[in-house]
């Protein structure tokens, strides 16, 4: 089970406030950076989760598509991210991120790994709606190997945007017992604290 101190710091800012509404904390202790992704907060949050997809990288030689709102949160604070590894030369990087910001870790994960081989990645992603469509996704499977999904099973906010549009899970997922009733969905979404302190 994750620690609860983790979870914390997972979320609660404070928060740098990047484009596009990206809300994100970049701390390092001890050769480890933390990346930290917040989860939808504003309107303009909201909004992007109703986004479809598009190719993550024009330039990649693998054509991968992800859920264009995520992306476009990303790539916001991208270029600053890349910046601090580059400037710290971390030997480990561990991200996390709950609900929005879960999926944006998701796709900071992907970069990483893609970007930084061999350095030691890992993800910690809860409450993660679906981010990569599932084309070509099997040709780059093994950047996932890392990444940690935490998902409680009555939690309608994974089952988004749906399988049947072509969006797949990425990664290792451990599926939690739920604490609250499975007709309340806000309250679903919001337990995955209260599941980690109850161990």
């Amino acid at each position: 089970m994750i620690d609860y101190k983790f979870w914390v710091h997972t979320v609660c800012g404070p928060w740098i406030e990047g484009p596009n509404s990206t809300q994100y904390k970049v701390t390092f202790d001890k050769d480890t950076l933390f990346i930290v992704f917040e989860g939808s907060t504003s309107k303009l949050d909201w909004w992007q989760n109703f986004s479809f997809i598009q190719k993550a990288y024009k330039h990649s030689k693998v054509k991968l598509y992800a859920h264009r709102g995520f992306l476009k949160k990303y790539k916001g604070v991208r270029e600053k991210i890349n910046e601090i590894v580059l400037d710290k030369n971390p030997k480990k990087i561990i991200i996390s991120g709950f609900s929005q910001g879960a999926a944006i870790a998701i796709l900071c994960h992907e970069d990483m790994k893609y970007l930084y081989p061999n350095k030691n990645v890992k993800t910690y992603a809860f409450g993660a709606p679906k981010v990569f469509w599932f084309k070509n996704l099997d040709k780059v499977w093994e950047r996932f190997a890392d990444l940690n999904l935490y998902l409680i099973k009555t939690d309608l906010i994974p089952t988004l945007p749906p399988s049947i549009f072509g969006y797949k899970r990425v990664g290792k997922i451990e599926w939690w017992k739920p604490i609250v009733s499975r007709f309340k969905i806000y309250d679903n979404h919001m337990s995955y604290g209260e599941v980690i302190q109850r161990g």
